[in-house]
């Protein structure tokens, strides 16, 4: 979700910086956050917390996480032609999931908020129980849902994680050239298709 089909840069660091500022801490700048993204909560909140305040993870993190739910993600917005590339696979009978190392709660907040017109067939967050990404377990808990087996099905990212939990799941992976990561470090992490429009992610995977 985040880097691939919305820009959340922006909400995510003002809010991970208002709960800096309440315990104190200097803000971190846009390049730090997309730094630390993508590898779930705790690490994302350890990345960014100062050094010798590591240990406060269990008190920073759930402040940030709250912030960040109840915001309203002012700044998100769908990155240019995404909302007609949702619109096209839907109509083209393509099931949608999202599959995101944001909390759970955080994950559907964001997503009724700006994709529940697509009426995406699953959409998890990082949840209680269930290894993050790059773990496949999530992915096989979804391949289920959608009665589809893992050469039924793509990922599409813009993160290390997702290459790899593609790896890890035995589905194809398309990566992103507009999101958060440059696009030779996710062929490293084992991208198998790179696209670098909307269109051209749209059209590989009705070609798949």
């Amino acid at each position: 979700m985040d880097g691939t089909l919305l820009d959340s840069i922006p909400d995510i660091m003002a809010s991970f910086n208002k709960m800096l500022a309440q315990f104190g801490y200097p803000a971190v700048n846009r390049e730090q956050v997309i730094e630390a993204v993508g590898h779930g909560g705790e690490t994302f909140v350890r990345t960014l917390l100062p050094e010798g305040h590591k240990h406060e993870i269990p008190v920073c993190r759930p402040v940030y996480n709250e912030i960040y739910r109840t915001c309203g993600s002012p700044l998100t917005v769908a990155f240019p032609g995404v909302e007609e590339a949702l619109t096209k696979l839907k109509n083209a009978g393509v099931k949608l999931a999202i599959l995101s190392n944001k909390p759970h709660t955080n994950t559907v907040t964001i997503y009724e908020l700006k994709l529940g017109q697509f009426n995406f067939d699953v959409v998890f967050g990082n949840r209680d129980g269930v290894a993050p990404k790059p773990d496949p377990a999530a992915i096989f808990e979804m391949l289920s849902l959608l009665n589809l087996s893992p050469e039924d099905a793509v990922m599409i990212g813009d993160g290390e994680a997702d290459m790899q939990v593609a790896k890890n799941a035995g589905v194809e992976s398309i990566a992103v050239g507009w999101g958060y990561r440059p696009l030779s470090v996710l062929k490293e992490h084992g991208a198998v298709h790179t696209v670098t429009t909307v269109e051209e992610m749209t059209d590989l995977i009705l070609s798949l």
